[in-house]
């Protein structure tokens, strides 16, 4: 989990006009997502110290569902100051290739806001000048439909219930084969990544001999189980733990 009392008094030290990255849900690689009330206590310290917060916007509707997963964006939009949203359409709109996202800067300073929409036009026309426009109206095309954005909605949902589900398969499966080691803290993590807490040379077992590929220092893809694979999972981290 979070070190919260320490990962506070660590932003309590940030200079004022500093920029701090924050995911702003579905943590990558951890899971570990701070709580509604945690946002708040972040952003109102972000005003207070005077740093500006850059939310890293890629896994919205993965957590909990596409408005249940901004909390961190209203409590920065509740505490005034000036902050940054990254959001990515590469996860929740499978438009990987097409590379479509968006950059929105917020300020209670209409002024500030236009002078640093001018820093941003100057280095969009430095790095790409005009980017590939698909990606972009396919995402328009869905929002502006009443119908479409239904649909996309709840095939988002869908997939956040599924990922959710494949969590508890794994931890129980984990415990069902009688391991020591408890994984119950997987359930409690958010999106599509997991800190699994498997060592580096578990990681290397599974690989292998079972064929099984894990990020070194044990980062899963939770999305990558199913329900036709994930005995074998289970199985095979059962055996490589037991030695």
């Amino acid at each position: 989990g979070l070190s919260y009392d320490e990962f506070i008094s660590a932003l309590a030290q940030v200079p004022a006009g500093d920029v701090v990255l924050l995911h702003g849900c579905c943590h990558n690689p951890t899971g570990v997502d701070l709580e509604p009330g945690q946002w708040a206590e972040v952003a109102s310290l972000a005003a207070e110290k005077g740093w500006i917060g850059f939310l890293d916007f890629a896994y919205q509707g993965f957590g909990d569902s596409v408005d249940g997963d901004r909390s961190s964006v209203d409590a920065f939009a509740s505490a005034g100051s000036d902050f940054f949203v990254a959001s990515s359409f590469s996860k929740n709109f499978g438009l990987y290739n097409e590379r479509t996202g968006a950059i929105t800067v917020v300020s209670p300073s209409r002024q500030e806001a236009t002078v640093a929409k001018s820093h941003l036009d100057i280095t969009v026309r430095v790095c790409y000048s005009n980017p590939p426009a698909h990606g972009g109206l396919i995402v328009k095309t869905v929002l502006s439909n009443e119908e479409l954005e239904k649909n996309w909605r709840s095939e988002l949902e869908g997939m956040c219930s599924r990922i959710k589900t494949m969590r508890s398969a794994l931890v129980d499966g984990l415990a069902k084969r009688g391991i020591d080691e408890d994984f119950a803290y997987i359930k409690q993590q958010r999106g599509m990544f997991s800190f699994s807490g498997l060592s580096d040379e578990t990681v290397a077992w599974l690989k292998t001999h079972k064929s099984i590929y894990v990020v070194g220092g044990g980062r899963i893809n939770v999305a990558g189980l199913t329900t036709g694979n994930i005995d074998y999972v289970c199985d095979s981290i059962a055996e490589g733990l037991k030695g």
